[in-house]
């Protein structure tokens, strides 16, 4: 399943997508999905412009917070020591 046709004009277009677009934009860039996302096109320039476009949304930030929060707790769960009873 292909979803880079849908988005490929505003990323690399130069064109200023629509907040809705500008939004999954930011998303996709915010949990580094550019590769699923534009599986056609790997070029630092798509980086860069998924960059720009996020920069000022507000979603790209907060998922990037909720992602790393996450990440943080898992990984919290997995260095906390165990404390086991024997009955």
């Amino acid at each position: 399943m292909t979803y880079g046709t849908a988005f490929a004009p505003p990323p690399l277009g130069g064109a200023r997508p629509d907040a809705r677009t500008a939004a999954l934009i930011a998303l996709i860039h915010a949990v580094k999905l550019h590769a699923l996302a534009f599986p056609d096109d790997l070029s630092p320039q798509l980086k860069i412009r998924t960059a720009s476009i996020a920069s000022g949304q507000w979603a790209s930030d907060a998922v990037r917070t909720a992602v790393h929060e996450v990440l943080l707790a898992v990984l919290g769960m997995k260095t906390t020591p165990r404390i086991t009873t024997a009955s």
